[in-house]
């Protein structure tokens, strides 16, 4: 729906729209942070997740093309959008940072498979200072934060690594990601997270193939940090599928 309209069609309609409290929302991201480590505490970390990100908050409301458009046609109104939704997303980073949080992830989709949605010099000028905000402020409670970045990402990584990002994800193999140019690329200054995909190796995939692509995934990202994963969650994962992959991880990295 968000690609085609929007709720908002104009400045007056976002102005007035009833947009949530910063403080309150962020508290509640911390409040559900602490509940899930208290009920997890022992058995699984848990990583705070800040998402939707900036750049997603602010087109969805109006639809991509509207937005996209308002890039050119109006650029302070866009910046006034994007200012609310990085001011959001610093405070729940922040509110997470003092609830404990030491990984944080924002999930911030830039990409279709066929490269960037916008220029990266288009990026960096909109939303380059609120991804350092949002990274620096992690960094002020010693945390680590990751970006999740679908699509081909590749033209963006040392945008990431510019941004403060200690980590990407998800390098889908099925978008034309290539893990062992992206380790050329970034060598060990960005942490590789993902490459394990689930359109068909986590679903349906046989145990040689869940190993195959384990196997490969290690060997191209070798040189740098690396956290195997799958590219996304989906109701369709195969549990068994999952089991194959994590034995398959532990068994390479015991060599």
């Amino acid at each position: 729906m968000m690609y085609k309209s929007g709720l908002i069609e104009s400045p007056e309609q976002w102005r007035a729209y009833p947009r949530p409290g910063i403080a309150a929302y962020a508290q509640s991201s911390a409040n559900l942070f602490r509940f899930l480590r208290r009920l997890y505490k022992g058995k699984i970390a848990i990583a705070a997740f800040i998402g939707p990100g900036v750049w997603e908050n602010s087109w969805q409301p109006m639809s991509f093309a509207s937005f996209v458009g308002l890039l050119r046609r109006d650029p302070d109104f866009a910046r006034e959008v994007i200012d609310y939704f990085r001011a959001v997303a610093v405070a729940t980073v922040d509110a997470c940072g003092r609830a404990g949080a030491r990984v944080m992830g924002l999930g911030e989709d830039l990409a279709y498979k066929s490269g960037p949605m916008l220029s990266p010099a288009m990026l960096e000028d909109f939303f380059g200072d609120s991804y350092r905000q949002i990274t620096a402020t992690a960094h002020r409670h010693g945390a680590r934060i990751y970006i999740h970045c679908c699509g081909n990402s590749y033209e963006l990584l040392d945008k990431f690594v510019e941004w403060g990002f200690d980590g990407a994800h998800a390098f889908e193999p099925t978008a034309g990601n290539d893990l062992a140019a992206a380790r050329e690329k970034v060598g060990d200054k960005l942490c590789i997270i993902g490459n394990i995909d689930i359109s068909h190796v986590l679903v349906d995939g046989t145990r040689e193939e869940v190993e195959d692509a384990v196997e490969k995934a290690v060997r191209d990202s070798a040189g740098g940090g690396f956290i195997l994963a799958p590219t996304h969650t989906s109701a369709e994962i195969s549990i068994r599928n999952t089991r194959w992959m994590l034995e398959a991880s532990r068994r390479v990295s015991a060599r």
